[in-house]
């Protein structure tokens, strides 16, 4: 979502990107890019990354990522997730992360640095995120879902909390049987996430922190005499949260 209300849609294989204007619906056709992506089928920089600014209908460059996230075979990567500080965590399918940290003058190109690799776990291999989920928690840390290698199992979770990478427990069949890529996260009202994998098992994670009052939504201006049935109009800040709240992979 753009902040003017438009939906941004880009396809994952080509350079196709368009725009559905959610009054008129009507589709506007993009030229390369994205609001900030990672490039995975870019054979002459494997750590390129790009800005799309909605403001000029332009494209600039968001730097390099440093380290390698898209596996050169696959094409694939993990989501991004964008937290409370600003800061914009994306996740490799190579093993790294990195950590995306925007300019304040949305013209110049921002800066990464990279961020905490997943673990290499004995006889299973170097975890990644070749597809996968990823959700934004009340307290600001990301829980992000990693497996060994493209599409292989067994699925561990993780929080990232803005600089390490805990391990935290996972749903008992997700660890023996799947992939990261069967995995799907959606943040509940509760501040919960509910875990769905394609089949009828469905689980919840409940996380332990909490969230900081500044992040509250703030209601400013509204009516004080409301009448049943009627439609009223207020105005405040942070009705849509902080976040897109959940990501998958690079699709």
């Amino acid at each position: 979502m753009l902040p003017d209300g438009r939906y941004m849609l880009a396809n994952s294989q080509t350079k196709e990107q368009a725009i559905l204007d959610t009054l008129s619906l009507t589709w506007t056709l993009l030229p390369d890019g994205t609001v900030l992506t990672v490039d995975t089928n870019n054979p002459g920089d494997l750590t390129h990354s790009e800005r799309y600014l909605p403001s000029s209908g332009s494209w600039i460059s968001a730097g390099s990522t440093i380290v390698q996230l898209d596996d050169s075979g696959s094409h694939e990567m993990g989501p991004q997730v964008l937290r409370p500080d600003g800061a914009v965590f994306a996740a490799g399918a190579t093993g790294y992360t990195a950590v995306y940290k925007p300019s304040h003058n949305s013209n110049k190109t921002g800066t990464w640095v990279p961020g905490p690799s997943f673990p290499d776990v004995m006889g299973q291999g170097q975890y990644d995120v070749a597809d996968g989920p990823a959700a934004l928690l009340p307290d600001g840390n990301v829980l992000i879902a990693a497996s060994p290698g493209v599409f292989h199992p067994a699925t561990h979770f993780f929080e990232f909390d803005g600089s390490t990478l805990t391990q935290v427990r996972a749903p008992p069949n997700a660890q023996a049987f799947e992939s990261s890529y069967w995995g799907r996260l959606m943040v509940l009202p509760t501040g919960q996430v509910l875990f769905t994998d394609t089949t009828t098992d469905i689980e919840i994670y409940t996380p332990t922190g909490t969230f900081k009052e500044a992040w509250r939504p703030r209601i400013e201006q509204h009516p004080f005499t409301l009448v049943h049935g009627r439609t009223y109009r207020i105005y405040g800040r942070l009705f849509n949260g902080r976040s897109q709240g959940d990501a998958y992979g690079d699709d």
